[in-house]
């Protein structure tokens, strides 16, 4: 087991760009915090080296009382996140100040969370030309959205199950 934190307390700027290769495997966990410090807008970037798949734990997580920060989670063109794990993502205090933009094809076999109950909600989303299948469980927590773009696709497949405490998805 282990974990691969996002995250860098001592930086001397709001930014950073995190590369990922390989797997995360059962019982591992990429834990991704986004901050600005509070000296301006923050921006987290990780860039998956190509497709992968996630087995463990995958947690986008808020940190501070400043809502100006964002995330940019980017595969190649074309390439594929395949979650049998569990993908969660929270928002800043200020939902719509910031955002966290997944780029790429997602394939989720597991469970895929956009907000968590007790943190703040999320604004998660996919950008455009890509492709979400569900074949596992979606949650839209109260309060958090999930926003696929125009020019992508949505399909919750007959094993797929989508749980939005919303009014829409």
């Amino acid at each position: 087991s282990g974990a691969f934190i996002a995250y860098d307390a001592n930086a001397s700027v709001d930014s950073f760009t995190v590369s990922l290769a390989g797997k995360i495997a059962s019982g591992q966990s990429l834990d991704i915090k986004t901050e600005d410090f509070g000296r301006g807008v923050g921006h987290t970037t990780i860039n998956a080296a190509g497709s992968f798949t996630n087995t463990g734990t995958i947690t986008v997580e808020h940190i501070g009382g400043s809502a100006n920060s964002n995330l940019a989670f980017n595969l190649p063109s074309g390439d594929t996140l395949t979650n049998t794990g569990t993908f969660t993502d929270t928002g800043s205090p200020n939902q719509f100040t910031n955002s966290e933009v997944f780029t790429g094809n997602l394939t989720n076999q597991g469970t895929l969370n956009a907000g968590k109950t007790g943190q703040n909600p999320a604004n998660l989303v996919f950008a455009a030309d890509d492709t979400l299948v569900n074949e596992g469980f979606v949650t839209v927590a109260s309060g958090s959205v999930l926003d696929v773009a125009a020019q992508s696709t949505f399909e919750n497949e007959t094993a797929g199950s989508v749980t939005n405490a919303n009014t829409s998805l």
